[in-house]
């Protein structure tokens, strides 16, 4: 399976050193807000960047999106993702309210995706 990080702070570097692990998935690319950022990591990385999240969403190959924003983005960025049909793997915490983590679990529940969190 292709996967796409969307953020790229430093907790994408600890995702990056252990993806070897999971011979199974692909790193399709990754996107940031910050083009800076995004440059820094996938010139250290060697990853494909993404122009927009839009353009990461849209993308036939990423089967699931590795939420690693700030936690105020969480539930924005898994709910856009959620609707475009991509499972999602979210840092910490799912959302910043109780409410909005129900509506993420019963939006992907309805369309028959994987929705998980860590740890």
């Amino acid at each position: 399976m292709k996967i796409a990080l969307i953020g790229t702070g430093f907790v994408a570097d600890y995702y990056m050193t252990t993806l070897a692990n999971h011979p199974g998935l692909q790193l399709a690319g990754v996107y940031d807000r910050s083009p800076d950022r995004l440059r820094a990591f996938c010139a250290f990385h060697g990853a494909r960047p993404y122009e927009s999240l839009e353009a990461v969403l849209a993308e036939p190959q990423v089967d699931i999106i590795v939420n690693l924003t700030t936690p105020e983005s969480h539930y924005e960025i898994t709910r856009q993702a959620l609707a475009a049909g991509k499972h999602v793997y979210c840092e910490k915490p799912l959302a910043m309210q109780l409410e909005q983590a129900s509506e993420l679990v019963a939006l992907a529940d309805a369309a028959g995706l994987t929705l998980a969190t860590a740890p």
